[in-house]
């Protein structure tokens, strides 16, 4: 084996719900979500940020607006190839990938103050793929090493 290549894809979906929670001041602004998405095990280390579309508002004092819903996808890819690693993953046995993810906002507000309220909506999904390489010799070179096998066995026979 001479390589491994951890290929993590997702998307991401949200409806943030913002409140003004200022009694005096109106409130304007941005706001993302999104999703953060951790592989590791093995030796293996991945990580993926996944955003979502921004979503403008404009809010009165006290005021509070829904998102539409927001989406967002990406994906990374990485390879390994030093030994310590790939010995993880070679022979017969089970080599644990960990995978976890976790949300988040990004709030850019002025005036009042704005918060994202806890029961907003955000939900992810993700595809892993590992793939395993491996150096397969050509076959010049493998004819090459059968007719010096094959000589070496004439030498040995007579």
């Amino acid at each position: 084996m001479t390589g491994i290549t951890l290929d993590i894809s997702g998307n991401v979906s949200a409806i943030l719900r913002i409140t003004n929670i200022s009694t005096k001041n109106a409130s304007s602004g941005t706001t993302t979500g999104g999703v953060t998405i951790m592989v590791n095990g093995g030796g293996l280390t991945q990580t993926l940020d996944i955003t979502t579309g921004s979503y403008g508002y404009s809010l009165a004092k006290g005021g509070t607006v829904s998102s539409t819903t927001l989406t967002g996808n990406d994906s990374i890819s990485g390879v390994w190839t030093t030994l310590a690693i790939l010995d993880q993953f070679k022979g017969i046995g089970t080599t644990a990938l960990n995978l976890s993810a976790g949300n988040f906002t990004d709030l850019h507000n002025v005036g009042g103050a704005t918060y994202i309220s806890d029961d907003s909506e955000i939900s992810a999904g993700t595809t892993l793929s590992l793939v395993y390489t491996y150096t397969v010799p050509e076959p010049t070179t493998i004819a090459i090493l059968g007719i010096g096998a094959l000589s070496i066995f004439r030498k040995k026979n007579k």
